[in-house]
């Protein structure tokens, strides 16, 4: 009994109980669709500014930059949009410090790949190293956490290298 009263008290003496916290859960479900709806536009905002300052490297579409995302699966969505932007010989490496931990993520175009490049192989052997961490992935993208977010502007430049 001192369970419900604790949850009564929770929800601030509600009549019906059970309804009260289908009415929170139902508000929780509207606010989670709102900020994804949002979490969406900021994306293809940021994707919308990034696409033009893409760069030729080595016949590579390539853009390189840090980003500020909510979450890891941002980033890579992100990538993700810019590579399909780019075209087929895209290399995108993007960069976030998300809850103070370092983020990467690579992705490359077909024909990117084509001739070479391997986005798990360049997290493992380039990336990991550098933000003291881990990660991997398959050739067209991979991702990379780890703790050292001051090495993050360093990242791009060695990816950039091996290219």
């Amino acid at each position: 009994m001192q369970l419900l009263q604790d949850i009564k008290v929770a929800l601030k003496h509600p009549k019906d109980v059970l309804k009260a916290i289908e009415q929170q859960q139902a508000e929780v479900s509207d606010l989670r669709k709102k900020l994804e709806s949002l979490e969406a536009k900021q994306l293809a905002a940021i994707q919308a500014n990034l696409v033009p300052q893409a760069t030729t490297h080595n016949t590579y579409n390539f853009l390189g930059t840090q980003v500020e995302v909510s979450s890891a699966d941002a980033l890579r969505n992100l990538a993700v949009g810019i590579k399909t932007a780019l075209g087929d010989v895209a290399v995108v490496v993007l960069t976030a410090a998300i809850d103070g931990k370092a983020s990467v993520v690579i992705a490359a175009g077909d024909a990117a790949v084509a001739k070479g490049v391997d986005a798990g192989k360049l997290i493992k052997t380039v990336v990991a190293p550098l933000i003291k961490g881990g990660g991997g992935g398959q050739k067209h993208l991979a991702n990379a956490g780890g703790v050292d977010t001051a090495q993050l502007s360093q990242v791009i430049d060695a990816v950039k290298q091996k290219l």
